[in-house]
């Protein structure tokens, strides 16, 4: 047995014991583990930690004052790259090691895709990197249209909402529901130890 397989084994061994342990006290002292249950419930508010992603950062005349040294990076970069994925790059290589694979030809449909994507896409950041460097200004209409704001808060107030059913439903039958939990991991516990010795 490797060591994953054995770290698996005792993490869910030790889960299914502490479940055990759970239930027992569910069916035995049902209170100790609703005020338990009460003190660690904490609810964190992603409004709060979020917020520093909601305040607009304005890097445009930053971005304009040095657009000739922005311009030579990204046109030196993707010049590069264009250069590497056209005369460089040997896709031989990785096809050699892929036909010892089940899988060759899905490798060999992948590098080629890959392959034509960098050169498409470092030729377009090519043609941009030119622009910057000579034309800022050409950028305009593009960055008004890709300077769309978007709430966080808008798409994770859902998240925000607490869901408090499991718990009610644990407060009005705490004995029947540590009864199942108790069942449920001694059961769970006795198949995965029978799996592990085999």
């Amino acid at each position: 047995m490797t060591f994953i397989e054995e770290f698996c084994f005792l993490a869910g061994f030790g889960l299914l014991l502490l479940a055990f342990v759970v239930g027992l006290l569910l069916l035995v002292r049902p209170a100790l583990i609703i005020r338990l249950n009460t003190r660690l419930s904490k609810s964190f508010s992603l409004r709060r930690s979020s917020q520093f992603l909601e305040v607009p950062k304005n890097i445009d005349r930053l971005f304009y004052r040095h657009h000739i040294i922005m311009g030579v990076i990204i046109s030196l970069t993707s010049a590069y790259v264009l250069y590497y994925f056209s005369l460089v790059y040997d896709p031989s290589v990785i096809a050699e090691y892929a036909k010892s694979t089940a899988n060759a030809l899905v490798i060999d449909i992948l590098i080629n895709t890959l392959r034509v994507l960098m050169l498409i896409c470092s030729a377009v950041i090519l043609g941009l990197g030119i622009v910057i460097l000579f034309r800022p200004s050409l950028l305009k209409r593009l960055e008004l249209w890709a300077n769309r704001w978007i709430s966080t808060r808008q798409i994770s107030r859902s998240l925000s909402t607490e869901r408090d059913q499991v718990n009610q439903l644990v407060y009005k039958y705490p004995h029947f529901v540590g009864l199942i939990i108790t069942l449920v991991s001694l059961y769970a516990a006795s198949r995965l130890f029978l799996l592990y010795t085999q």
